[in-house]
């Protein structure tokens, strides 16, 4: 998942920040990078019909199918910032 949103921004020819902050109860991870950004409600739909077939498309899909919560917002400073929370189950004591 994260890996897959790494490459991303060295596809387009961008840099990209990789920020990971595990507490007990979640693991937020942020990927921000300096492209040119796009509008997260013009992604096509991954299970319309038309698009079954295709070979790309899915990740933003697969994020938000794995993850407690994905924010996908544009950076002020150009680029896309995705932010992913993962709730994670109580750990037990020995």
């Amino acid at each position: 998942m994260v890996g897959a949103r790494l490459t991303s921004p060295l596809r387009a020819g961008a840099s990209g920040y990789l920020t990971k902050v595990s507490a007990p109860d979640e693991l937020v991870i942020a990927i921000r990078d300096q492209g040119a950004g796009f509008d997260p409600e013009a992604l096509p739909d991954p299970l319309a019909p038309e698009n079954l077939l295709k070979s790309s498309g899915r990740g933003i899909f697969f994020m938000r199918s794995f993850m407690d919560d994905v924010t996908l917002s544009r950076v002020p400073e150009g680029g896309m910032e995705v932010r992913m929370v993962k709730k994670l189950p109580p750990q037990s004591q020995p």
